[in-house]
Order: structure tokens, then sequence, then C-alpha cells
């Protein structure tokens, strides 16, 4: 449980340095876009490619892919669909969830986890030496994410994101490179200099991005005390819905699929994470409740503290 809590506070600290550098106009808001795409165009890629071909088990076992893929675009289905029929009920209703556009903003926002860079910590932290853990990780994000990118985007009452563009971008791409790579036994070719690039890019990724969640938190302060406050009921029943009532049914279902054990410790991990913050930015594209998604996602990232070394200790 201490590798946990360091992991976890390890992650808490880094995201408060965020906070302190927007404060300071360090990170400005105008420069969060460009740093975030340096994050998700350049370190991540790097980092998704080197885990790839670092892992022993899905150079065994080609067929871990489908499955983790699955799983990721299975489980997202599966809160998004309990969400979407929670949020539907009377007693919801009379704590708040009375008007649709809260009723869509609410189901994608609880439903969909801090999925990212909060995960790769914890990972590390509960198998230093697991090369795998990291493959499998990422190829559960891509499924998760086809899952966001299309059922989530019309339960918020907007177009599902272009095949396109979704197939487009800097993790995809990375995971298609790397498994080719892999698969073909074209990584033996690669030049030590190649290597080292790569992985010292990767390294950036996880840092950057937690400073950047902090740039943004800090640029979402505005009114979420008041709104806390007015909606406190609300915010309430969100922090339910994502750090316990989803929690124990994707630990249930993981527990009982025919999973292999890589696979399910990601889905544990995956299960006691805070609110993503995609989904305060889509809502406020696409006329949701932005203030509510600010709030759950807030309340959820500084409880989750205390909840997920406690649950990942009974869990793992």
């Amino acid at each position: 449980m201490i590798d946990l809590i360091e992991a976890v506070f390890g992650v808490v600290a880094l995201v408060m340095v965020g906070v302190a550098l927007a404060w300071r106009g360090l990170i400005a808001a105008e420069h969060q876009k460009a740093l975030m795409s340096c994050v998700l165009q350049v370190f991540l890629p790097c980092l998704i490619v080197v885990s790839l071909l670092r892992s022993e088990l899905l150079d065994k076992s080609p067929q871990v892919v489908w499955s983790a893929l699955g799983a990721g675009a299975g489980i997202c289905a599966l809160s998004l669909s309990l969400v979407w029929l929670l949020s539907r009920c009377s007693w919801a209703e009379r704590l708040g969830l009375n008007v649709e556009s809260k009723k869509r903003t609410f189901t994608l926002v609880v439903s969909v986890q801090n999925y990212g860079y909060m995960v790769i910590p914890l990972i590390k932290a509960i198998a230093p030496d697991n090369a795998d853990l990291l493959a499998i990780l990422f190829l559960h994000n891509v499924g998760l994410e086809l899952v966001m990118w299309t059922l989530g985007m019309k339960i918020l009452g907007a177009d599902s994101m272009p095949a396109k563009k979704l197939f487009t971008q800097g993790p995809v791409i990375a995971i298609v490179l790397g498994l080719g790579l892999l698969f073909t036994g074209a990584k033996a070719w690669l030049p030590d200099l190649l290597w080292k690039t790569g992985t010292a890019l990767g390294h950036c990724a996880v840092p950057l991005a937690l400073m950047l969640i902090g740039a943004a938190f800090y640029e979402f302060r505005t009114g979420v005390i008041a709104g806390l406050k007015k909606k406190w009921r609300l915010v309430s029943l969100g922090v339910l819905f994502r750090l316990l009532i989803l929690p124990l049914a994707i630990v249930a279902v993981a527990y009982y699929l025919p999973l292999i054990q890589e696979l399910k410790t990601i889905l544990y991990v995956q299960a006691c994470m805070p609110c993503a913050l995609t989904p305060i930015l889509l809502a406020k594209h696409y006329r949701g409740d932005a203030q509510l998604a600010i709030e759950i996602v807030l309340a959820t990232s500084a409880l989750a503290i205390i909840t997920i070394p406690f649950i990942l200790t009974i869990i793992l």
C-alpha cells in the first residue's frame, strides 16, 4: 500500500506544480493547447511505441491485442449504459438531473475515467518491472476512445468523430506502428540511438501531461465553490457513481471474465480512477452543462486521492 500511496501523491505533486505554474502565469491558457499537442503527437506516441516493443507478452500472444481493445471498448460501453439508465431514474431527477443537457453531460463525465496519465504511475508502482502492463494499458485505451468518440458523443447529443480523424491521431498511429514493428520482427533492426531517443521523449509524456492537467484545473476554478454549494447533491451523486458504483461493477465484470491477469490488473486500476477532463471540453463545445462537468471532475479527483490506494489494496 505504501508504494500506491507514494504513486498517488507523486501524481498529486505534479498536478499541483501545474496549478502553481498556471497561477504564476508560466503556463498561460493560450500555451496549454500547444503543449498538450506536443504530448499527444510526440511524447505519448513515443512512450506507446517503446512500451509495445518491450512487451514479451504481446510478442508471444498476439491475441492479447484484441482482448485489450475489446475490454477497453466493452467496459466504456458498459459504464455509459449503466450511468445513462441510472440518470433516468426518478430519484436522480429529484437530486437535480431534471434537464436533458444535465443528464447527457452527467452520463459522459461520470462514465469516462481518467484513463491515461494518472494510471501510468500507478501501474509502475504496482509492477515496476512488468513491461507488459503498459503495453496492454495503451491498447485498452484505444478501445475505450473508440467508444467515447462514438457512443459517448451520441449520448452528449453530438456527431461521432469522423473515422479519418479518429484513426489519424498520434496514439492510434503509434499503436499501429508499434504492433507492426513488433509482429514483423523489424524492431531488431532499430538502431540504439532511435531506442534511446524514443525512450527519452516518452519519459516526458506523463510529467508534462500531469502538469497541464493541474494548469487546466486552475483555469476551471472560477465559480467551483459556489457551484458545489448549490449542486452538492448532484455532485455527490456523480462521486458515488464514479468512485463506488462503477468500480464495483467493473471489478465484478473483470473478475469473472476469462481474461489474462495483466488485463484484469489494468481494469482494476481503471475502475478506481476519477473522471477525465476531456468531457469538460466536449460539454463546453456541444452545449452541455460544462460547469457541472467541472465540479464533478474536481470533486472525484480530490476524493480519489483517498479512495485509489484503499480500493486497490483490497482488490490487488
